[in-house]
């Protein structure tokens, strides 16, 4: 990944991962990004001069920023959720602006913290009610080997009786009738 002459990002946001924030061309290469913009790159190859990630922009697509007329005092091409999709095709909103910034385009942006806690709580809900399923599994489970020694004791008792009737009845049976 070549680096712009003057890169405007600063080297106090370069390592952070919960801000991405990237310098593009205008033809969609890649000039210069923080480390939580290239972690939302998972698979995309990032060789050559100016890696195209123009496809990783799903909504907006990269070609619609290119038609927004700039905000002539902020600069600003977009400003909202922006829609990442990596190599895997695993889709990363985030919420953040996209600027003109001289011939090229920047992007800042922040991970959707509301997402991501509404995601979080569905996650602790969901393995809440499987810790209550495993547990509920575990019981059955005793159960059923409590039912298994009771049919199995049953079975032993029925076979016994089986065999004392059978005892009893056989030899006063005359045969032939």
């Amino acid at each position: 990944m070549a680096l712009s002459a003057v890169s405007p990002i600063p080297d106090v946001v370069r390592g952070l991962d919960a801000v991405a924030v990237a310098l593009l061309s205008r033809e969609g290469g890649l000039w210069d990004a923080n480390r939580g913009f290239l972690a939302l790159l998972r698979g995309v190859d990032l060789v050559g001069e100016l890696t195209d990630v123009r496809h990783v922009f799903a909504n907006p697509e990269f070609d619609r920023l290119l038609t927004r007329q700039a905000d002539p005092v902020e600069g600003v091409i977009f400003r909202g959720v922006i829609t990442l999709r990596d190599a895997t095709g695993r889709i990363t909103p985030l919420r953040g602006a996209v600027f003109a910034h001289d011939q090229d385009l920047l992007l800042v942006a922040e991970h959707d913290i509301r997402e991501m806690t509404t995601l979080r709580s569905k996650l602790n809900a969901v393995s809440d009610d499987l810790e209550a399923r495993v547990r509920e599994i575990e019981q059955l489970q005793k159960e059923l080997e409590v039912a298994r020694g009771l049919a199995s004791a049953a079975l032993r008792d029925r076979d016994a009786l089986l065999d004392t009737l059978t005892r009893d009845i056989s030899p006063r049976t005359p045969r032939g009738y």
